[in-house]
């Protein structure tokens, strides 16, 4: 059972013993693969970026369809037409390419042009079947800059992706019908050149945050790849930038932000001089990030190695919990209160005690012996949570530093 917290920690909303960890976690060399990070568990699963083409969402009411952009796949428009499937060449056609959207992992490049429901851009929803029914031509290129043409016929209502795809000249045609529920994580990845579909996302509640390479539209119409840190489906952020990091109040900041790139790519930024130049990690942003089961996090970017090893590190700070202990909080009697100098605990236990802003930082922590004075003349005035831990209780009191 939960335990029902005092109302004055309620308004703090601080979690006792909050600890700050160092995080250190590799895209390896090139950026070459994705870290699927979790908050309360850590690092889930890193997968290569290179072994797919095209990839389908595997959530009922979404028809997203991706390519694999920053790694060579590119998809254009080939006809609006479908009729024409038989027929098609690409004489007079556009090459502007599509792009997978940087907000909304629902807006994939086949989805780029969507007006909205009805119209999921690939295909129209049909009132009377309620499936999606593909309404254009695309034509991919891939990596070794081969082509082939692909139209997406349907995505029903019983979870089955249905597309056809073949040679620009139609030779190699074959059709191909996947189903949803075969496959977990929030999408299935195709191979196209092998002819596979598989999984490759760990299950979607089991992570929070992917550290990849992605396509971010840095102005209208105006595309570059770059790498960072995507949210997944369902978590909240939010960005506090331009604010020293030792005083930024997340009350201020609240983690509502559904984008995926909220956190996204410019926390770091490549500097040239002075000579030979490397990566500057912004030293004013600090990240808020709310987990699946809840609990607030604070993360504050710290090292980028950039491409060579694709290393990097961050903070992570647990700073506001929906369960923070079975063991009974009783209150902490903390004399003098207010304190000027040094304060006093009225408990025949040696304790652990952590000294906490009403920001959610822990700003003195200390063992105390039986009896034992706490020095907080360097403490700036204010109110402040004092949590401790004996070896039988949790305790917890509010007090003010004049």
């Amino acid at each position: 059972m939960k335990l029902r917290l005092l109302p004055f920690l309620l308004l703090a909303n601080v979690t006792l013993f909050a600890q700050t960890t160092t995080e250190s976690l590799s895209m390896g060399p090139g950026y070459g693969n994705d870290v699927y990070y979790s908050l309360t568990t850590g690092m889930v699963q890193t997968n290569a970026r290179n072994d797919w083409h095209i990839a389908f969402t595997t959530r009922i009411v979404d028809a997203a369809v991706l390519t694999n952009t920053v790694e060579g796949v590119n998809l254009y428009i080939g006809s609006t037409n479908t009729s024409d499937w038989a027929t098609f060449d690409t004489t007079g056609m556009s090459w502007s390419p599509l792009h997978n959207s940087d907000l909304a992992w629902e807006e994939g490049s086949f989805n780029d042009g969507a007006t909205g429901h009805p119209d999921y851009g690939w295909g129209n929803y049909n009132n009377t079947t309620h499936n999606v029914i593909g309404s254009k031509i695309f034509v991919v290129q891939f990596p070794d800059t081969s082509y082939k043409k692909i139209m997406i016929e349907s995505m029903k209502t019983t979870g089955d992706f249905q597309f056809k795809i073949a040679d620009l000249d139609g030779g190699n045609e074959i059709t191909k019908t996947f189903n949803k529920a075969d496959y977990t994580g929030n999408f299935f990845y195709y191979d196209v050149k092998q002819d596979t579909a598989f999984s490759k996302e760990p299950t979607s509640a089991t992570w929070d945050l992917v550290f990849t390479k992605y396509e971010a539209q840095l102005a209208p119409g105006v595309y570059y790849n770059v790498t960072g840190a995507l949210k997944n489906i369902g978590v909240e952020a939010s960005a506090a930038k331009g604010i020293d990091t030792n005083m930024v109040d997340w009350n201020n900041h609240p983690a509502k932000d559904t984008s995926k790139n909220i956190i996204g790519h410019d926390w770091k930024n490549y500097e040239f001089t002075p000579a030979p130049g490397g990566w500057v990690i912004a030293d004013s942003t600090t990240y808020f990030v709310k987990a699946d089961n809840g609990d607030l996090y604070r993360i504050i970017f710290k090292t980028w190695d950039g491409a060579s090893t694709g290393n990097f590190t961050f903070t992570k700070t647990l700073i506001s919990t929906i369960g923070i202990a079975e063991n009974p909080l009783a209150e902490l009697k903390v004399y003098p209160n207010p304190a000027n100098n040094v304060i006093r605990f009225d408990v025949e236990e040696d304790l652990e005690i952590e000294i906490i802003n009403l920001n959610g930082q822990v700003v003195k922590s200390s063992s105390v012996e039986l009896n034992e004075s706490v020095d907080v003349s360097e403490l700036a005035s204010g109110t402040y949570i004092v949590a401790a831990r004996s070896a039988t209780k949790n305790f917890v009191s509010k007090i003010i530093i004049q």
